[in-house]
This record gives structure tokens, sequence and C-alpha cells, in this order.
């Protein structure tokens, strides 16, 4: 029998949030995100820096892509199942995150470090195995995310003509874990920050990561896979010619250079060789 009637308030399509909220009870992300970030504001109430970043990741993963998604989640009753960190309003967010200083920022990837550490103990052998004993590898791409508004800071036409801002993402291919990102304007080439963002990403990588950590890492390789940026021809080259793999030989590097193309590849410093 269909029955017709108001809807049972105590429905809720975001009953996966409890796992989020154990997992980030598990992992401690809170805390070490709070510990690496510092406070962000003057008086010690409300929402902590680790709480906001897990709270609007929480958003996202409820399938918001705004801030004033995050209002959408707190309307459901599902949301009262995040206790390590409360999804929080859209204006709170958006006033905290102006408070994030570039030292803050560079502090979420030192959180980030401490957590998947942890996160690595706590796997299965058969899934840390693999992760652990293999070279690792980075892949760094770009993404260009619209925006909308006159106002906006750090934005720009893309080759497009689309008004946006470029993410810059280094993540750790085999775990797909993000390491390490900046988020320039869409008319901004990433490549000339790119080996500072690679430096910052392999200082997130787990010790434990092929003796990542330890004095045998000059015996083992890493792997670095350098995507195209959107609109690789603005950029000066080829959308194809972009994508360049690299191999460092020791965890004390350098790069003299930029990698775009094959004759550009020759900037880099011995240390590196073509895969």
């Amino acid at each position: 029998m269909v029955r017709v009637g108001r809807p049972d308030a105590s429905l809720t399509g975001l009953a996966g949030l409890v796992c989020v909220d154990e997992l980030a009870g598990r992992l401690g992300i809170v805390t070490e995100l709070d510990l690496a970030v510092g406070p962000v504001k003057d008086r010690d109430r409300g929402q902590t820096a680790g709480q906001l970043l897990v709270g609007m990741a929480a958003g996202l993963l409820a399938g918001q892509d705004c801030l004033t998604g995050l209002d959408r989640v707190r309307a459901d009753v599902g949301s009262a199942l995040l206790v390590q960190a409360p999804v929080p309003a859209s204006t709170t967010a958006g006033g905290l995150a102006r408070r994030f200083t570039p030292a803050a920022l560079a502090g979420i990837e030192a959180g980030l470090a401490k957590v998947y550490q942890r996160w690595l103990g706590l796997v299965p052998a058969a899934v840390r195995g693999p992760l652990v004993l293999r070279n690792p590898t980075i892949d760094c791409d770009a993404t260009d995310i619209e925006v909308y508004g006159s106002n906006k800071d750090r934005v720009g036409w893309n080759y497009a003509g689309v008004k946006c801002g470029r993410v810059h993402l280094a993540s750790w291919a085999q775990a797909e874990l993000p390491l390490a990102m900046d988020l320039l304007a869409g008319n901004d080439d990433v490549r000339p920050d790119a080996p500072q963002l690679l430096a910052r990403a392999l200082a997130v990588l787990p010790p434990q990561v092929c003796g990542f950590g330890s004095d045998v890492a000059s015996s083992r390789d890493h792997s670095v896979r350098c995507g195209a940026t959107p609109g690789g021809r603005e950029a000066g080259g080829t959308r194809r010619g972009l994508l360049r793999v690299y191999r460092l030989h020791s965890k004390e590097f350098r790069l003299a250079g930029t990698c775009v193309t094959r004759k550009e590849a020759a900037l880099i410093s011995r240390r590196w060789a073509d895969c």
C-alpha cells in the first residue's frame, strides 16, 4: 500500500557521514590540522581551523560545490552525525577562510603529513605493502574552476574565455591522496612554480614510503608526472608536448629550470633523468 503524506523528518540521505566522522576521529585529522595551522581567530570559541577544513570537506562529500551548499547540508538532519567537525554555516566558513594566512595554508600540508603517517600505520598490510615498497609517483595536474562575480580575488580569464581560478595539485598517485596545492588565477602559468610545488609534495610523503625518510633514500627512485596545463598552447607549448616524466635519484634535489618540452627539459638538474 502506498501512503501519501508528509515525509518522515528523521529520514536522511546523509547517513554515510557517520563513516566520515569516525574516520576523522580515528585519524585525528582535526587535532593534527589544529596543531599545524594554529589559531585563526582571537577568541577561543566556535570552530577551529581543523574543524572548518574537515567540515567543508564533508560538505563536498555530501555533493555540494560552493559555500551556500553548506547551509543545505546543515538543514538535513543527517548533518548531526558529524561530531568531530560539524558543517559550518556558509557565512561562518567564508569569514574564517579569509583569516587563513600563507603560513596557515602551509600548515595544512604539514598537518596532512602527520595524518598520512597515521593512516599508513592503520591500513591492512595488504594495502600498506605495495604503497611503501614501490616507487611513489607524484602527479601534478592543473584544473580550472569557473567562478562568477566581479569581486573575486586571484581569478582571471583562461584560454577558453572562462573566468576561473586554476588549481595546481600534486597528489600521490598510488594512494590517490593530495599532497600539496597552489591556487592561481585562470590566466597564470603553472610551470614556473611547479618545482616548489613538487618539493612541498615530497615533504608530505610518509617517511615509510620506499625509505623516503631514511638514509637509503638515495638509492630509491621517485617518479613525477607533470600533466599539461589547461590551455597549453597559451602557455607556449602543445598540450601533448607538456606531458613529461622525471625520476628523482636522491632525496636531496634541485630543479634548475621548468620542464615543459624536450628542449627545455635539458635545463633540469643532473639529479633528474628522463624516464
